[in-house]
C-alpha cells in the first residue's frame, strides 16, 4: 500500500515545473522580440481582428471546383464501359487519387459538395431511372 502515502514535502514550498521554466523563457523571448520589432502589437492586434481568412479559392463556383477535381481524379469522370486495367493511365494509382479527392472534400462545405459530385457520378448514372 505504498502507493496510497502522502508526500512528505511541505505544501508551502512553490512547485517549479519544466513546464513554467519554459513559459518564463518564451515570455522572454517574446519580449526581445518587441524590442526588436516596434510594431509586433500592432500586427497582431490586425491580425487578430480578423475572424478567418480570406481566400479566393475558397470561393469558386462549383462547376470550377468540379472541373478541378475532375483532374485530380480521372477516372471518377471515366463514362467508358472499359475495365478498370484498360482505363487506368499507366503511371497513376486510382485509389491514392481518389484518397485525394476525399481530402480536398474536407476542405469546407462547398468543396464538399462538388467532391461528392465528381467521387459517386458513376453510381448516379448507373443507377435505374
Amino acid at each position: 500500500m505504498k502507493f496510497f502515502r502522502r508526500s512528505k514535502k511541505s505544501i508551502s514550498e512553490p512547485k517549479t515545473s519544466k513546464k513554467s521554466q519554459q513559459q518564463a523563457y518564451d515570455d522572454v523571448e517574446r519580449d526581445k522580440y518587441r524590442l526588436y520589432n516596434g510594431r509586433h502589437d500592432q500586427q497582431y492586434t490586425l491580425a487578430a481582428e480578423r475572424s478567418r481568412v480570406f481566400a479566393n479559392w475558397l470561393k469558386l463556383p462549383p462547376p470550377v471546383l468540379e472541373r478541378v477535381f475532375a483532374f485530380v481524379c480521372p477516372h471518377a469522370c471515366d463514362e467508358s464501359y472499359e475495365n478498370c486495367e484498360r482505363s487506368a493511365v499507366e503511371d497513376a494509382c486510382m485509389l491514392c487519387d481518389l484518397r485525394d479527392l476525399a481530402h480536398a472534400g474536407k476542405v469546407c462545405k462547398l468543396w464538399r459538395a462538388s467532391a461528392i459530385k465528381v467521387m459517386y457520378v458513376v453510381a448516379a448514372s448507373a443507377s435505374p431511372a
